[in-house]
């Protein structure tokens, strides 16, 4: 049986659960920039710090949003949307197999190879 006194609204759900998709794409696409990174003969910390700092700060982002925030959703949502549309044209399937690949590959021959395919 239905709650006859929801916490949110249905649509105030959806926003929310679409807003969090949008930031967990977001991170996967920040996840292949590691492993890129990671892939190439000589990665840079620095890098690999900042990228693993983004995903932290997205996270802690998602944590503090509220379902409620209608307002504060649909400005997360739009910062994404807007972020995922902008990396979007460089985001290959092709890319995101050889993420995967690249993962998985123990020996720096490989990981240079897919490094050089994704870039």
């Amino acid at each position: 049986m239905a709650d006859p006194n929801p916490q949110w609204t249905q649509k105030q759900g959806i926003a929310y659960e679409t807003t969090c998709e949008a930031m967990m794409h977001y991170i996967g696409m920040v996840v292949s920039e590691i492993y890129a990174e990671e892939a190439t003969e000589t990665p840079r910390a620095g890098i690999v710090a900042a990228l693993n700092q983004r995903i932290l700060d997205v996270k802690d982002e998602r944590d503090a949003l509220r379902v409620t925030d209608a307002e504060k959703v649909a400005e997360t949502r739009d910062k994404y949307a807007a972020l995922l549309k902008t990396a979007m044209p460089t985001c290959r399937l092709e890319a995101l197999m050889l993420v995967g690949a690249q993962h998985m590959a123990t020996d720096g021959e490989a990981r240079r190879e897919v490094a050089k395919r994704l870039s």
